[in-house]
């Protein structure tokens, strides 16, 4: 177990402590050990402190995969601040945005990512060609007070309004989940854990972290596998990993390569639904097989189940440790064991809330007036759920029109707002559409301006407003959007993929 009352900086350094010369991250061929990983971290985290860090501060991180940007991690965190992940491959509009609204006066890149930020007036801290002086610099641990209400990261997540928002998570939280996770689906020291997403992706904090607090190997892979079967059954042979964490859309890609398993491979998904038969499939191929769910404003993973070859949807199982579920009503009252109603959690885990945002917050992290605990509160999901007579609970879908798509929560909102930016779009609205065999496309339905061709400026303009993950992959133009009695967008209609569309006029 995690000590109590502990953050993440202290448990990584007792491992360190512990196992100096195991290897702590691997690259290819490269590794570093811990004694190397933590004297890295030690470096960044006191030239941050030079320059004022400490508890609260807020750290940008722009990096690819590499040693550099584990250790950046480690050494915001030691220095006692709080990472904010900027992908270097979003649009810089939208980087734009992060960095207006958590404003970090430091921002820590590589000189391949250093011109995918736009215009700011934060310090940066070149980790590479900084490295030759920061490596001259102190290397010993730091004590800077931190405490489990301090802001560990701020994972930026996708808005109704067309706006992201970013959710403040302590390091209490972080700890919690972390511990949690040690226990079920468990690690070992031996274990080697497949580190592919994205850091903007808030479900990378298990991967990266948690082998570190118990002494296994972080194997770093490169994301752009994440979308190209053949590549990513490469990257996963060649990782000779025993922990791997994938959306859904993940491990349907390997069985789409003939991936023909790995007896010793302990396999996580979690972020939308997998297919009973895909997850019959891979319980035949590796070691076992357990389905998480969670959300960016909560730490990570907030349940998980184990799956044995049960027939029929997989159930998101129970809650992790210190945390608890309530299914309650419009009236935010119990429903009877079985009936459907609005998944809301809390406990340990619950962030803080969101940044800069105290009517949002207030909005969705409620008071829970069942809990004994003065000022508890819980995170309104917007997930419909039900409790299964064995106690594990069932994810029903959304109360709303967001999106699981391919492991990332989109909120149509999000896409729309981009759509009516452009000056040949009268109206727009997005939807997740299946067809007959049951894949999904992001779909983008578009009323248009004039008769003029538009179909390729748009996905160009859209390209400069949207991550890859939120881009259209198909696009439907209409002589206007249907609409329900109400006067609404009739989202359910769209989503069906029933309507008549207008023929693109450009290739």
């Amino acid at each position: 177990m995690m000590r109590q009352g502990a953050c993440l900086p202290a448990l990584f350094e007792e491992q360190a402590r512990r196992t100096p010369s195991a290897v702590a991250v691997e690259l290819g061929r490269d590794k570093l050990s811990y004694r190397e990983l933590n004297a890295r971290a030690n470096q960044v985290a006191h030239e941050l402190r030079s320059r004022g860090v400490g508890p609260e501060f807020i750290v940008g991180i722009c990096l690819h995969h590499s040693f550099q940007m584990l250790a950046g991690l480690l050494g915001i965190l030691k220095a006692g601040g709080a990472y904010l992940p900027l992908d270097p491959t979003y649009p810089r509009e939208r980087l734009a945005i992060f960095l207006e609204d958590a404003s970090p006066r430091i921002i820590l890149v590589a000189p391949d990512t250093q011109g995918c930020l736009p215009p700011h007036s934060s310090e940066v801290i070149v980790l590479e060609s900084d490295w030759g002086r920061l490596q001259d610099g102190e290397a010993s641990d730091l004590d800077v007070g931190l405490g489990p209400g301090h802001l560990a990261y701020v994972p930026y997540t996708s808005g109704s309004t067309g706006r992201p928002k970013g959710a403040e998570i302590c390091h209490g939280a972080l700890v919690n989940f972390l511990g949690s996770m040690r226990r079920a689906p468990g690690l070992e020291p031996e274990d080697r854990f497949l580190a592919l997403m994205p850091l903007s992706f808030d479900i990378s904090v298990l991967e990266l972290f948690l082998p570190l607090t118990v002494g296994a190997t972080v194997v770093l892979g490169d994301r752009s596998a994440l979308y190209d079967d053949d590549r990513l059954l490469s990257v996963v042979r060649n990782s000779r990993a025993t922990v791997m964490q994938g959306a859904p859309y993940n491990w349907s890609s390997l069985l789409r390569a003939d991936w023909k398993g790995d007896p010793g491979l302990k396999m996580l998904t979690g972020c939308e639904a997998m297919p009973p038969e895909h997850a019959a499939r891979l319980a035949r191929l590796g070691r076992s097989l357990w389905n998480l769910y969670g959300l960016t404003e909560l730490a990570v993973w907030s349940t998980v189940y184990r799956y044995e070859g049960r027939p029929g949807p997989l159930p998101i199982g129970k809650p992790i440790d210190h945390t608890y579920v309530r299914i309650l009503d419009s009236n935010h009252q119990p429903v009877a064991d079985g009936d459907v109603g609005e998944l809301h959690i809390g406990g340990t885990g619950l962030g803080r809330g969101y940044l800069n945002s105290p009517e949002l917050t207030a909005a969705k992290y409620i008071p829970d007036p069942f809990s004994p605990e003065p000022g508890a509160r819980m995170f309104k999901t917007g997930d419909e759920a039900r409790l299964l007579p064995d106690g594990n609970i069932e994810f029903l879908g959304r109360r709303d029109f967001q999106i699981k798509y391919r492991g990332f929560r989109v909120e149509p909102g999000d896409i729309e707002a981009a759509l009516a930016q452009h000056p040949g779009v009268v109206a727009g609205a997005a939807a997740l559409v299946k067809s007959s065999d049951g894949e999904a496309a992001l779909t983008a339905f578009v009323v248009p301006r004039g008769a003029e061709p538009i179909e390729r400026s748009l996905h160009s303009f859209m390209l400069q407003k949207l991550p890859d993950f939120m881009l259209p992959e198909k696009y439907v133009f209409l002589p206007r959007l249907p609409l329900t009695p109400s006067g609404k967008v009739d989202r359910r209609l769209l989503a069906t993929g029933s309507v008549v569309s207008i023929p693109p006029t450009a290739a």
